[in-house]
């Protein structure tokens, strides 16, 4: 039986991409780079951006959790293009780079109406992500999310790394649920392999990428309605 359910937010929640999201971030960075006086190339900047962000994607697999942070971003940003170290301007940077990622990654279509169905059902509902505990607070308010989810969990502010099984077993019990009746929602590799660690059942849902995955989880959806309904009914 199902009590709980834990959505990745980045891919089954959220729709964005490594590219995509390299692609907005690099058009505000301009703007931002230009208040400081700080010129650059738009192409460049969307490599570099690029590149920091596989570079966090590296560390974060290194067992580096603070490393998926905007902050993180932004310090590596200005210090290894820009040579600039002052804290205060990476962290205004990274207030605003996160209002910038809200506005970027709207939910699917299918979000809202699958919570809904979810929460009717009395599921317990937990969103996880490696970013900020911020960015996670905002997104779901920005895009009225917020009053769905019981607990939301982020890796760099429990130090876990993302998704590692201690992670998800952490949402677990905030959701007072165990992991056994738990199910975990992504369409990354490497959420599904940490829940089925910790335990947990486990949903592969499409979002356009990582089509290898089908029938490597208990479960696969292309559409998280579909995923609700059955949830709903046992």
């Amino acid at each position: 039986m199902i009590r709980a359910v834990l959505f990745d937010l980045e891919g089954p929640i959220a729709s964005i991409t490594e590219d995509k999201l390299a692609l907005g971030l690099a058009e505000k960075q301009a703007a931002f780079l230009a208040e400081m006086e700080l010129q650059t190339d738009p192409k460049r900047l969307y490599r570099e951006t690029l590149d920091i962000l596989q570079d966090i994607e590296l560390k974060s697999a290194k067992d580096d959790p603070k490393a998926n942070t905007v902050l993180f971003f932004w310090q590596s940003l200005l210090r290894k293009h820009y040579a600039v170290r002052e804290e205060k301007i990476a962290l205004a940077m990274a207030k605003k780079t996160i209002d910038a990622v809200i506005a970027i990654s709207r939910p699917h279509s299918d979000v809202l109406p699958a919570l809904k169905l979810l929460r009717d059902s009395g599921v317990k509902l937990a969103v996880i992500d490696p970013m900020e505990k911020e960015y996670i607070s905002s997104y779901l308010a920005a895009h009225r999310l917020d009053k769905f989810f019981d607990v939301s969990v982020s890796g760099s502010e429990v130090t876990l790394v993302y998704p590692a099984p201690d992670l998800l077993a952490h949402a677990a019990n905030l959701l007072g649920i165990p992991a056994g009746q738990c199910l975990t929602v992504s369409n990354k590799p490497e959420c599904l392999e940490g829940a089925r660690k910790a335990g947990m059942a486990t949903c592969w849902v499409e979002r356009g990428r990582n089509e290898f995955l089908r029938g490597k989880a208990d479960f696969q959806h292309k559409n998280l309605e579909r995923l609700a309904e059955l949830v709903k009914a046992e």
